[in-house]
């Protein structure tokens, strides 16, 4: 069982470490893209949100990730 704490310790640290160079590079919009510089998209903001999820994140980040898929999935 030992080896199972272990995996969970890592992957909270690689979650957490995901979650600050997500953050860091949220685009303006409140979105994601494919890289840390492209364009927001639905598919990429979609993807972070449970990565945030993951790390225990909230708030004004994942409210602005949500405003950007309200408006950008009707324009698609």
């Amino acid at each position: 069982m030992k080896s199972a704490h272990v995996g969970l310790a890592a992957f909270e640290t690689r979650a957490g470490e995901a979650a600050r160079t997500l953050l860091h590079n949220q685009g303006y919009d409140g979105g994601w893209g494919l890289t840390l510089t492209s364009v927001s998209s639905i598919v990429n903001t979609s993807e972070v949100l449970p990565i945030l999820r993951a790390a225990g994140i909230a708030g004004q980040p994942v409210r602005e990730g949500l405003d950007f898929l309200t408006g950008a999935i009707p324009e698609h």
